[in-house]
């Protein structure tokens, strides 16, 4: 019996220890890479030698439509998992950046004032809108057209 299924079955984990020579929290760590796993990564993992437990468990922080691909390039290209953990952790490329200029611009015209909208490099779903001003009545200005109303 494996030991993912010993534990859905609800045998202890100190038991499943003595009985596979680990400590219980080894068996905690096993189960939770398997359950981070995709059902066709787990397949390729008994299908092939090449993808080490250190990989699974690489692997396994990783979304789980994702798995297989990376793992595929494992196999192909012979990674060890120094380098899987480097390629994990690399930021994403960087963003259209003439996407985020012709944004910029728009939301410039639309308010009225120079604006700039900038994504993090690494993870382009978040960044910054920066609104400039020069003075109070343009900081007054940009209040008013975005519905802020300030206390005297």
């Amino acid at each position: 019996m494996a030991l993912n299924e010993a534990v859905q079955k609800g045998s202890n984990a100190t038991l499943l220890a003595q009985r596979f020579n680990m400590s219980p929290s080894q068996v905690r760590h096993y189960v939770r890479v398997d359950n981070n796993l995709s059902s066709p990564m787990k397949t390729l993992c008994r299908k092939t030698r090449d993808v080490s437990m250190g990989h699974a468990r690489v692997l396994a922080t990783l979304p789980k439509d994702k798995q297989v691909a990376v793992a595929r390039e494992i196999i192909a290209k012979g990674w060890s998992v120094r380098y899987l953990e480097r390629y994990v952790r690399a930021p994403s490329p960087p963003p259209d950046i003439a996407y985020y200029e012709q944004l910029s611009e728009t939301f410039s015209e639309q308010v009225g004032h120079p604006l700039e909208i900038r994504p993090e490099s690494n993870t382009p779903q978040n960044g910054e809108i920066t609104l400039r001003y020069f003075g109070f009545d343009d900081f007054d200005a940009i209040c008013s057209k975005l519905g802020v109303s300030l206390d005297d």
